[in-house]
């Protein structure tokens, strides 16, 4: 049955993609095959505490100019306005250790991401990424 929901997400996000004019979305086996142990981003939520690997489609990131934090955000799975995906927190300190904007770099790509799975103050899922070594694109 999960297989089954995996694959209609998968299908409905690759239409999706082809329709806005984005990169293709990468198939189950180009994704078995540059991350074996990783698991979808729909299924995360079962994951909560833990640090597995996630792997999903980058649908929108933003690196935020104001305050003093200056995050930048990817967003896999489900655009910022809709509930549901996984938020990819890159807090500023951390910004050093990428030699490029992982807002532009990430951005409509599949991405396999290793992290602890939490729960954020606004109720989303979240990754907090510290390095491009976490992160393998397909």
């Amino acid at each position: 049955m999960k297989r089954i929901a995996l694959l209609c997400a998968c299908t409905a996000a690759l239409l999706l993609a082809v329709a806005c004019g984005e990169e293709r979305q990468k198939s189950a086996a180009e994704i078995t095959a540059a991350c074996p142990d990783a698991t979808s981003w729909v299924l995360a939520s079962e994951h909560v505490g833990e640090e597995i690997t996630v792997y999903g489609h980058v649908v929108d990131a933003e690196f935020v100019q104001r305050g003093i934090e200056q995050p930048t955000y990817l967003y896999v799975g489900k655009p910022p306005t809709e509930s549901g995906g996984i938020r990819i927190l890159i807090r500023k300190p951390n910004l050093l250790n990428f030699p490029f904007a992982p807002e532009a770099e990430y951005k409509s790509k599949t991405l396999c991401i290793t992290g602890v799975i939490e729960v954020a103050d606004d109720g989303e899922l979240q990754i907090q990424l510290r390095s491009p070594s976490e992160v393998i694109v397909v």
